[in-house]
């Protein structure tokens, strides 16, 4: 059962979706079939890129020699193209009359094996592209392939699916757990698709200092149009060589005109979790800002620093958290978790797997209560539907961001890789996070801007969270042991 609450009501609800992508890859080759051809020995000949062949029977017609003086002349039908296998180029004759020879070419638009019927189009738009087009030189097949795939992705309407370069893929390796240089920021896909937003800057990072904050969209980085970019392209851009600035043209929420930012890349070290105890009361506070491989350390070392020093309960923060590692989620929701199921996720075939609690926590009778907003995604989101769906603490804040996918990362043949959606996130009992979010316990608004977290300000939010920790350890005082 959850724990109650000094509030009279709240609402909890939850939608389930599924959602069926299919993703498929299409081979390409460069055989030719050029269109059928009419050929005249009349000292008129029509020609392709690849010299035309001249049959003897025409030859034979005048008696004349192909090669003989004759200037090669381009015949341009100005009529509506009809199919190719059924075109015919007609020449002047100089009132004699000539006999014409169609030259039939074999077939090659088979579909290789693996290409389903059903997208035999792409594959025959690309190989009358590639055989036709009048500027060969100017095909670029490697483009033409990514744009391709761009096209898939775009088609399916999953904003956390993406193509990622060859370039990016080498970025993409940087560990979770390591430092790299930037502006110290998480970025997500804007819920609209367009563009990207800023998730939450770190602690102390040149992003929180130059003043972005969350939800801050990009509009152009260093000039360039930024609002068509994917994350993976973002964070390429973004990222750069320590001490050279970069200008953000950004949108603050609620602004109608964009600012121009400039911050200093600088090295960001991923310090995932921030405590204090909260003035004027017995509890603490810890922040956890994302889930890294050191995350569950983290915690296990604060928590035992809050408790020392005489913290009655502990507010758990979760807002502006964009998630992390799933094992490092799993192994901090066990922290607080004795036992049972704490997320499963499902493939398009209803194949399930489910992932419990490792019982093997440190903090499960303190009492603790969880915020969230609506950047809190992902891991966060994870961590914080188990919480939730075992009773172990109340949720307050707003709705959070409903990134419940999850996704692998593909190579290709092209040293790129395709970042494909594959299962789906639920809480223990079952609720789906994708497009949904999760709804707190106690809804309350008008969480603060970085900058106003102050030691001496308590917003809406912690003070609700106070009030909540009052009510829950009075009660631990009443009943329990």
């Amino acid at each position: 059962m959850k724990r109650q609450t000094i509030f009279d009501h709240f609402s909890f609800f939850a939608v389930s979706t599924l959602s069926l992508t299919l993703l498929f890859a299409v081979a390409c080759t460069s055989e030719s079939e050029p269109a059928t051809e009419v050929v005249h020995d009349d000292n008129v000949a029509v020609t392709t890129a690849a010299e035309a062949a001249v049959s003897s029977d025409a030859s034979e017609t005048t008696g004349d020699d192909a090669d003989s003086d004759s200037s090669t002349v381009e015949i341009i039908d100005e009529e509506p193209e009809a199919p190719a296998e059924e075109s015919v180029a007609v020449a002047p004759n100089n009132g004699q009359e000539s006999v014409s020879q169609v030259v039939e070419l074999p077939k090659t638009r088979q579909l290789p094996d693996a290409v389903p019927e059903d997208v035999a189009v792409i594959w025959e738009a690309f190989q009358f592209i590639n055989d036709e087009y009048v500027d060969y030189s100017i095909i670029d097949h490697a483009k033409m392939s990514e744009e391709a795939i761009r096209g898939f992705i775009e088609a399916l309407g999953d904003p956390h699916m993406t193509y990622i370069s060859a370039e990016q893929m080498r970025m993409s390796r940087d560990d979770l757990a390591g430092q790299f240089f930037g502006i110290g920021a998480t970025v997500a896909q804007a819920p609209d698709g367009k563009g990207v937003i800023i998730q939450a800057p770190m602690e102390n990072s040149p992003a929180m200092k130059a003043g972005i904050k969350p939800g801050d969209r990009i509009l152009a980085v260093d000039g360039v149009d930024a609002t068509g970019w994917s994350v993976s392209e973002a964070v390429l851009v973004i990222r750069g060589e320590e001490g050279v600035p970069v200008i953000l043209t950004i949108l603050h929420v609620g602004d109608v005109d964009p600012v121009d930012i400039e911050v200093i890349r600088g090295r960001v070290k991923l310090e995932s979790v921030f405590t204090r105890m909260i003035p004027d009361t017995p509890y603490g506070e810890m922040d956890i800002r994302q889930f890294t491989d050191e995350t569950p350390g983290e915690i296990r070392e604060h928590m035992t620093d809050l408790l020392s020093q005489g913290a009655e309960g502990v507010v758990i923060d979760l807002r502006n958290n964009p998630g992390g590692l799933l094992h490092a989620t799993l192994d901090s929701a066990s922290e607080f978790i004795p036992e049972g199921r704490l997320a499963y996720e499902q493939d398009r075939n209803g194949a399930r797997r489910d992932f419990f609690a490792s019982e093997k926590g440190n903090f499960y009778n303190v009492p603790i209560v969880l915020l969230v907003n609506e950047w809190s995604g992902s891991g966060a989101e994870l961590f914080a539907g188990a919480i939730q769906d075992h009773g172990r603490a109340v949720l307050i804040g707003v709705k959070t961001f409903g990134k419940g996918s999850v996704n692998i990362t593909r190579t290709l043949s092209n040293g790129a890789g395709l970042n494909i959606t594959i299962r789906r996130w639920y809480t223990p009992e079952g609720n789906v996070i994708e497009g949904v979010g999760l709804t707190p316990d106690v809804v309350v608004e008008a969480d603060p801007t970085p900058d106003q977290r102050d030691v001496d300000w308590v917003e809406p939010q912690m003070d609700a969270a106070i009030k909540q920790l009052n009510f829950q350890t009075q009660v631990t005082t009443a009943v329990g042991p």
